[in-house]
């Protein structure tokens, strides 16, 4: 697992970012497939469609449990793109990063990324 650092978050191009990135396919195997995600993973997810269309952005101190949430689809903006959501990116940050700077990078993958869920 690839822990981005400040100096990749502000020297590494986006795409070269994204394909450093952990994917996991959204299927039936997705409950077996959460076990592989460190349960103190912190950092900046993506969920993308099957046509490769980027649904949401988002960042969390606990990758695992935030997605969990997301998937249960108890959450009202959850329940409007989870069954369209294909594959899930997640963008693990280094322990140095801090809280407030999570904030930030979401801000900035956000304004790069353009996704349809999240608001403007």
């Amino acid at each position: 697992m690839y822990k981005f650092s400040y100096d990749d978050l502000r020297d590494m191009p986006l795409d070269i970012m994204l394909t450093k990135s952990n994917l996991y396919e959204y299927d039936h195997l997705m409950n077996e497939k959460m076990k592989s995600i460190p349960h103190n993973g912190r950092g900046i997810y993506v969920l993308y469609s099957l046509t490769g269309k980027i649904l949401y952005v988002g960042k969390s101190e606990n990758i695992k449990s935030r997605l969990r949430r997301h998937l249960k689809g108890n959450e009202k903006i959850t329940r409007d793109y989870i069954p369209f959501v294909s594959s899930i990116r997640v963008l693990y940050m280094a322990e140095d990063i801090r809280r407030d700077s999570l904030f930030s990078v979401e801000r900035w993958f956000i304004t790069q990324l353009n996704p349809v869920f999240n608001a403007s």
